[in-house]
């Protein structure tokens, strides 16, 4: 049974996109994921459209796993998926949440809703808060050392997709595990780009926090080591308000014509900055080498200005695709989203927001959506 907690009268608002989405079942595993970007003028109102991707196939796995009875054939598995909207607070505070539950606990049932969205108000008997076996996420490894930090005191797994901080395989972190090697592997391959090219200085861009600061100190360990190519410059670009580092950051590897390499050990969002500031002093003919934070990402999300500065080299964990779960999205439309048992509660967001559409007949001003959707763009 799904089911979504939620307070206040049941109508379609931005504090619903926050609820948790939840499915019962004899263990249940914990997911932090971001559906939402934080925005420091409107709060967590962005949309972030990977994130709605990464919620469905959590829920498509899961489900996967419940069909095939020679996984777990006497055990259901459930979830309890939270929006943290890229926010360490919000990280904190879910993880907190789900520390607290580590026995069955009875909530208000005037404020549990049953079946996709609060918008139905169905009223649940059941307990809408089960405890955590593990948790998936969140991503990063700036929120995931917080979070694992939590859980380790509890004895709750943390299972990060994407955080690779050399920090986080230090032994206080025993039950914090990860799909992604740690950056140790990709300082090493960076440093074998930078050999097998014969390159000789290199600069470092890095995210003051545990992602770049770890990062490259692996990689400096790496030169140390090999003394086959000199870091000349080193720069540190804090996680926030960063704006102003970035022209004088762009002047200095303007005045190193000796430093043809830029090594970014930085976030999407800082990247694309700093790509654009170089883009307006005309920082060209050089050769940029992206961690895995950057390299993962498509050139559409990282903008123009990044694919025109020079030539791009990136370091990025083996991809695997599902074929079975990219046929699964290619055929969802709001129809089927809206009537499904399961449902991803977030897709009817995306549809308003990408289609001007929504899957119900709804009473906040969408039109509902076609099946074809190619027709309402």
């Amino acid at each position: 049974m799904l089911i979504l907690g939620s307070r206040g009268r049941c109508e379609s608002t931005m504090a619903d996109l926050l609820l948790p989405f939840m499915l019962a079942g004899d263990a249940i595993i914990g997911s932090l994921l971001a559906v939402h970007r934080k925005n420091s003028e409107d709060g967590c109102k962005n949309l972030f459209l990977p994130g709605i991707n990464r919620v469905e196939a959590a829920v498509y796995t899961i489900e996967q796993i419940n069909k095939n009875r020679n996984i777990l054939p006497t055990v259901q598995l459930g979830y309890d998926i939270r929006d943290y909207c890229m926010d360490r607070a919000k990280a904190m505070q879910h993880t907190y949440d789900f520390s607290t539950h580590s026995h069955f606990l009875d909530i208000d049932r005037d404020f549990v809703y049953q079946n996709v969205t609060c918008m139905e108000c169905s009223i649940s008997k059941k307990n809408a808060t089960l405890p955590i076996a593990a948790l998936v996420g969140p991503y990063g490894s700036r929120n995931s050392l917080q979070v694992a930090g939590l859980l380790q005191v509890i004895n709750i797994p943390a299972i990060s997709p994407s955080a690779t901080s050399e920090e986080l395989s230090w032994s206080f972190y025993k039950k914090f595990l990860r799909t992604v090697p740690p950056d140790g592997y990709q300082a090493r391959a960076m440093a074998d780009l930078v050999d097998f090219f014969k390159w000789k200085y290199v600069a470092v861009i890095a995210v003051e926090h545990s992602y770049g600061l770890f990062g490259f100190r692996a990689l400096e360990h790496e030169s140390l080591q090999r003394q086959t190519f000199c870091i000349g410059l080193v720069e540190y670009i804090t996680p926030t308000r960063y704006e102003s580092r970035l022209k004088p950051i762009v002047e200095k590897l303007k005045r190193a014509q000796n430093i043809k390499v830029i090594i970014l050990w930085i976030g999407s969002t800082i990247a694309t900055e700093l790509t654009s500031e170089a883009h307006r002093q005309n920082l060209k003919d050089r050769i940029w080498i992206m961690s895995d934070s950057l390299a993962t990402k498509t050139p559409e999300f990282l903008g123009s200005d990044l694919m025109s500065l020079g030539v791009y080299l990136g370091i990025q964990p083996k991809q695997f695709s599902d074929k079975n779960y990219q046929d699964h999205l290619k055929h969802l439309t709001p129809k089927i989203t809206h009537n499904r048992r399961d449902s991803n509660t977030w897709f009817d967001f995306l549809w308003r927001e990408e289609y001007n559409c929504s899957a119900k007949n709804d009473t906040h001003g969408y039109r509902q959506c076609a099946d074809n959707l190619q027709n309402f763009k």
